[in-house]
């Protein structure tokens, strides 16, 4: 039993580097700027902060942290956001471009998680683009860097295809344990009961069609909102089989990091989770799930994900 648990591990937790092409590099920095810009909430402004919360926390940031939030300098920095967005795409001077949308995307954040309500609807992106800047920072001046021959100057100035590929696989980490910090974190607030407890999800279902009734005065009376929550109670086992996959799918995210086609599949299998519970709980993870066809399903790469050689580490 130790040796098939041994062999497991040696399996589950070998990651494989992807050589991804370069067409495969530019279109995935492309979507996902498209991706960072759309999370930007560029229509709320704010004007004080009501619940510190993360970085608004620190006293001495929080008149730096407002100014992202006025009117005049939001619109400002919508027009000029396409700036470091295309420099990032490109791949040139990555460090400076990233920190800039960086800078924009958790000051953002951060005020709208200081008013009083807490989302993580957006919180991937800037997960994200810290991954990638902390890529970058170790190829251009960390250990990394001694096996790459080209200067510090140049490194620094455009990203070669192997920091390219660095980064997106440490995209792909941060993505995976976003996910399966997301299920531990279900176990240990739940007593590790979370799947003996599945049925009192029931009241979750119907408390997010109240949500919806009362900010729309829409009541609602299709399947979802009047027999998914009964089916709940009156078979709580297939319902924790059923909501329970879930939960593995979540713990099992690292299983992506094998390849391509572990991260293909594993990628659509998050979305159609996302797309489940958008229907059953009205809970949207919409960047989540752009950020997973981006990096994981790879639309451009999907010849390579089905071709032996495509698969292969680099």
């Amino acid at each position: 039993m130790n040796e098939r648990l041994r062999r497991f591990a040696q399996w589950a937790f070998v990651e494989k580097w992807i050589d991804h092409a370069f067409y495969e590099l530019v279109l995935m920095r492309l979507f996902f700027a498209a991706v960072i810009y759309d999370s930007v909430n560029w229509g709320r402004t704010f004007s004080r902060i009501v619940d510190p919360n993360g970085l608004a926390r620190i006293e001495p940031l929080q008149d730096t942290l407002l100014w992202f939030g006025e009117a005049e300098h939001l619109e400002w920095l919508r027009s000029w956001f396409w700036l470091p967005l295309a420099i990032y795409v490109i791949g040139a001077v990555p460090i400076p471009a990233i920190l800039s949308v960086l800078a924009v995307t958790v000051s953002v954040g951060t005020l709208e998680n200081s008013d009083g309500g807490i989302g993580h609807s957006y919180q991937i992106v800037s997960l994200i683009l810290l991954a990638q800047l902390g890529s970058h920072f170790y190829n251009s001046f960390g250990k990394n860097s001694e096996t790459n021959p080209r200067p510090t100057w140049q490194r620094c100035l455009l990203a070669d295809s192997s920091m390219q590929n660095h980064a997106v696989h440490l995209t792909k980490v941060t993505i995976a344990a976003a996910y399966v910090v997301c299920g531990v974190a279900k176990l240990i607030k739940s007593d590790f009961l979370w799947i003996n407890k599945i049925p009192l999800l029931s009241v979750q279902i119907t408390k997010a069609n109240l949500r919806d009734y009362y900010n729309t005065l829409e009541e609602k009376t299709d399947f979802v909102a009047t027999r998914i929550p009964r089916l709940v109670v009156e078979y709580p086992n297939i319902a924790r089989l059923f909501f329970g996959c879930g939960l593995a799918l979540e713990l099992s995210a690292f299983l992506a990091l094998r390849g391509r086609r572990w991260a293909f599949c594993i990628g659509l299998s998050l979305i159609v989770l996302h797309l489940m519970i958008d229907q059953i709980m009205s809970l949207t993870f919409w960047t989540h799930m752009f950020c997973l066809t981006v990096f994981y399903v790879n639309l451009p790469g999907l010849p390579k994900t089905w071709n032996e050689r495509g698969n292969k580490p680099l």
